[in-house]
């Protein structure tokens, strides 16, 4: 049987380097999940905590930076929606995409700290009547994409849809104070700082009903995940259940991306597999209960939009359970 090889030098992650070729598949995943449990993981969390704690105090000293820019924008809105990329730039590209009617994405370069691996991060904005906005897991916001959203109508509703997607809520709570905030459960309780006005089920709010679809994905209580659904354009919403990292995201981090098995495939990564996952049977219901929905396009936060086909993707990743 292989075994963790005690190595040093260049490649390696606290001393130790990949399972010989002895070790079998099963044994390796296992060993991988143990790598990820045991050593990164603690790293990891520590240090968004840190993250957090240093974006929470920079969010009270600034709180009104952004809103006192862009105050004289709030009544300035267009009459029709803008239907195209907005022109303002980020990334090479337009800083907001148009996929469909009433759906836009906001993508941003985002590192994990401690291991330095960049996954992404992409926020989707979805139009609600009357000019309203939607804004789905927010990205940081900046003085140009305020005006950018501005452009686009109203946002009435800020949306923290996992217990790990949170970071930068702070900011859009200053900057729209008007908007309505909901927080997917528990996620009210460990971000005790912010102000929600309402915690997600399976229910959509009154501000988004007959517009939007949703439903708590279940047997995963760390990330308790509000999947979404756009009938409009047949979109899917997922935040961490789901990846969709190129494999050239590899290089970024080797050993990391190795352990997570995540880049080059579409689905939960090892880590959801192993730990977030809980509750299979409770998770396979939640799984049949989202197939149950009439989709195409499947939008996720770190990795590639899938224009075509998503229900199939979503059903064959999720087949294991």
């Amino acid at each position: 049987m292989g075994r963790l090889q005690p190595v040093s030098g260049s490649g390696v992650a606290n001393g130790y380097c990949r399972p010989t070729p002895a070790a079998g598949g099963a044994n390796a995943d296992f060993r991988r999940a143990a790598i990820l449990r045991n050593v990164i993981l603690p790293r990891l969390q520590h240090n968004i905590e840190l993250r957090r704690n240093q974006l929470r105090t920079s969010s009270l000293q600034s709180s009104d930076t952004i809103p006192e820019k862009c105050a004289s924008a709030n009544g300035r809105q267009s009459r029709s929606r803008r239907t195209g990329p907005l022109s303002t730039q980020n990334m090479g590209g337009p800083l907001v995409h148009n996929l469909a009617p009433e759906l836009w994405v906001v993508d941003r370069l985002f590192k994990l700290p401690v291991v330095k691996a960049e996954v992404g991060t992409r926020m989707t904005i979805v139009g609600l009547r009357d000019r309203g906005l939607l804004l789905h897991s927010p990205v940081k916001l900046e003085l140009k994409l305020r005006q950018a959203l501005d452009e686009l109508g109203e946002v009435r509703a800020i949306v923290a849809p996992s217990r790990v997607h949170h970071l930068f809520v702070a900011d859009y709570l200053a900057a729209y104070r008007q908007a309505k905030s909901y927080a997917a459960p528990g996620l009210e309780t460990k971000r005790s700082d912010l102000r929600f006005d309402g915690v997600l089920t399976d229910i959509p709010p009154e501000l988004w009903r007959g517009q939007l679809e949703q439903h708590v994905f279940r047997g995963a209580p760390v990330l308790n995940e509000v999947i979404f659904f756009h009938p409009v354009s047949r979109t899917v919403i997922f935040t961490d259940l789901v990846f969709n990292l190129p494999a050239s995201v590899r290089r970024s981090a080797p050993m990391f991306f190795w352990l997570l098995d995540a880049p080059g495939k579409f689905g939960p990564h090892r880590l959801i597999r192993a730990r977030a996952i809980r509750d299979r049977a409770a998770a396979r219901q939640s799984v049949d209960r989202i197939l149950e929905w009439d989709f195409e396009r499947v939008i996720v936060s770190h990795g590639d939009v899938v224009n075509a086909g998503g229900r199939e993707r979503v059903a064959s990743a999720f087949a294991y359970l």
